[in-house]
């Protein structure tokens, strides 16, 4: 399997590259990540509605690939272009679904997608192999244990484990 990374830069020849935050058409911020989620895709055929915000003296510009900061789905996704859009799909994806979306920038409105995965990166680890660390964020994350390779069996077992920990705190 062949995995890749998306990055976007902090600065290019263009500055630095502007953010998308939910559109006021949208009453509430936090509606996307209300309905768009690890586990569900988004039931209304409406678009996505977004606005390009910036940060002092950067550029509004269109790029391929837009960071969306204010009021995102809690999810995985990617705000694309209709040429990303076109790369992305000729790959083998997750489990997925293209909504469309509107990106306001100054008033002038640009067509683009969302790409949102339904994915539980916890079914691609090889337990058998791996180690897992406890560490305790309060405490400059400090190791607090470390459980051996091959000692959580499986996504179940972690999830058993990782709740039983947090009772613990």
């Amino acid at each position: 399997m062949i995995f890749f990374e998306l990055n976007t830069n902090s600065k290019d020849k263009k500055g630095v590259p502007p953010f998308l935050i939910t559109n006021d058409k949208i009453k509430k911020t936090s509606f996307y990540s209300k309905y768009i989620s690890m586990d569900n895709f988004f039931k209304n055929d409406d678009n996505i509605y977004l606005k390009m915000s910036k940060f002092k003296g950067a550029n509004l510009f269109l790029r391929d690939y837009h960071r969306w900061d204010l009021g995102h789905p809690i999810a995985y996704y990617i705000v694309n272009s209709k040429k990303l859009k076109k790369v992305l799909s000729s790959n083998n994806l997750p489990k997925h679904k293209f909504y469309n979306a509107e990106i306001d920038a100054n008033g002038k409105i640009h067509k683009y997608y969302v790409l949102h995965f339904i994915h539980d990166y916890l079914q691609e680890i090889d337990y058998k192999k791996s180690q897992f660390s406890v560490i305790s964020l309060m405490e400059n994350d400090k190791i607090l244990s470390v459980c051996k390779a091959g000692e959580i069996k499986n996504a179940k077992h972690f999830h058993k484990k990782n709740k039983t920990l947090i009772n613990d705190m």
